[in-house]
């Protein structure tokens, strides 16, 4: 998952994940502690983050009239994103066992309250231009980051969102369901030979 992962109902996912959040005292203070301080961590690098987005917005025009600069640039932030994805894994999958495992939220308190803002410190540094300046939710709002990228079937429900583009599941759904009549169909077929 890169910086470019655009979702529509972000606005959404985050109300229905701050809804069904455990209530217990660990998730409550990670919570607070992490929104407000990457909150102030956003609002301080903001102004870095537009002026190394515009450099390479320009960068990128004049770069496509010079291929070798053009070509750089995509390789540079090729090899971003493969650096940025164990990190990611890291987040969300710390969130999974926070939400899953309540055993865990106390060993996981301090390190992974401290990755999730070392981890918006680099999002909002990443100077790539076609950025989606709402991905940085998905640390701001840890440990409830992985309703945020991979809500429940009961959220998707809730909202009645059958677009399999938007619902992984209901693309499992629809999957399950060709599978079965292709089943049936060559069933249908060996029996009629």
């Amino acid at each position: 998952m890169t910086w470019l992962w655009k979702v529509p109902d972000l606005r959404t996912r985050v109300a229905f994940a701050r809804r069904n959040a455990p209530g217990d005292i660990f998730t409550q203070i990670a919570r607070l502690i992490v929104y407000y301080v990457s909150t102030l961590i956003i609002f301080v690098l903001k102004p870095v983050d537009y002026l190394g987005q515009s450099i390479f917005k320009i960068a990128f025009h004049f770069g496509t009239v010079i291929g070798f600069f053009y070509v750089f640039g995509l390789l540079f932030f090729l090899l971003l994103s493969a650096l940025w994805i164990p990190f990611w894994g890291l987040l969300v999958g710390s969130s999974w066992l926070w939400l899953n495992q309540a055993w865990t939220r106390p060993i996981l308190f301090l390190p992974r309250m401290a990755l999730s803002l070392a981890l918006t410190v680099i999002l909002m540094l990443v100077p790539d231009p076609e950025k989606h300046p709402k991905y940085v939710t998905l640390t701001q709002e840890w440990p409830l980051s992985w309703n945020l990228w991979y809500p429940p079937p009961v959220y998707f429900e809730e909202h009645n969102i059958w677009d399999p583009d938007v619902n992984p599941y209901e693309a499992d759904r629809l999957f399950e369901n060709l599978k079965r009549q292709r089943e049936t169909a060559t069933e249908r077929d060996s029996t009629q030979s």
